[in-house]
């Protein structure tokens, strides 16, 4: 059976995540936001938030400090050729009134992340993408559409409150970017699966099959006449 995105289950798995995640992904924001006009530095940072992201997806801790990690530089060329070729390909798919370039974008929306977290060169990072969301691409907009509308909707409600509305507004807008930051989490990792279910990623160690232990035969012990 072919593996699909659960429209309610995705949002509440990204509900979830960032309830448990809030406090390192407030302080790696702010890191991430401040450090974001140190050129050098803020690529190192931003590559360092895709690897967070991925890492918060499969269910791991991060801490606010490894968006600074040293390796996150290993990719550098490769995240540039990357993002001039998705850049490339989604302006030059505008011109064909706009609704392309859209689709494009979904679509290669989990390029960097392979990149990043699989060390897969550009292009096969964007095929990886295009394969892995066909499919699916009205799902990801509505569920990007769906958490929006429920954040504003719900962020215009508190914000009618006399005198602290307007400071529990920004509350739910920031908790509601948050949401949206583990919705990308939660997609991803179910892209990511979605791979190795194609064979076109190789399962982690810890995911594959324990191989059967060996059997040593035991010689015969020879019996008396």
């Amino acid at each position: 059976m072919e593996n699909k995105l659960n429209f309610g289950e995705t949002l509440k798995g990204a509900f979830n995540l960032a309830v448990t995640n809030s406090g390192s992904l407030v302080l790696m924001i702010i890191l991430y936001v401040l450090t974001i006009w140190v050129p050098y530095v803020n690529i190192g940072t931003t590559i360092g938030l895709i690897r967070a992201i991925a890492a918060i997806g499969r269910g791991e801790s991060v801490n606010a400090t490894d968006i600074f990690k040293k390796e996150n530089f290993k990719c550098f060329s490769d995240f540039f050729v990357l993002l001039a070729i998705e850049f490339g390909g989604i302006g030059a798919a505008a011109i064909f009134m706009f609704v392309p370039a859209v689709v494009l974008s979904l679509a290669w929306g989990y390029a960097p992340f392979f990149l990043v977290e699989k060390g897969t060169a550009p292009v096969k990072s964007l095929s990886l993408s295009y394969k892995v969301t066909f499919g699916e691409k009205w799902t990801i907009f509505f569920l990007s559409a769906v958490l929006c509308i429920a954040v504003s909707i719900v962020s215009y409600i508190f914000g009618l409150i006399p005198k602290v509305g307007g400071i529990f507004a920004l509350l739910v807008t920031l908790f509601g970017f948050l949401v949206s930051i583990c919705l990308e989490a939660k997609l991803y990792a179910h892209f990511l699966q979605k791979a190795i279910d194609m064979g076109e990623i190789e399962a982690p160690a810890a995911a594959k099959a324990p191989a059967a232990p060996a059997v040593t035969e035991t010689p015969e012990t020879p019996t008396e006449a």
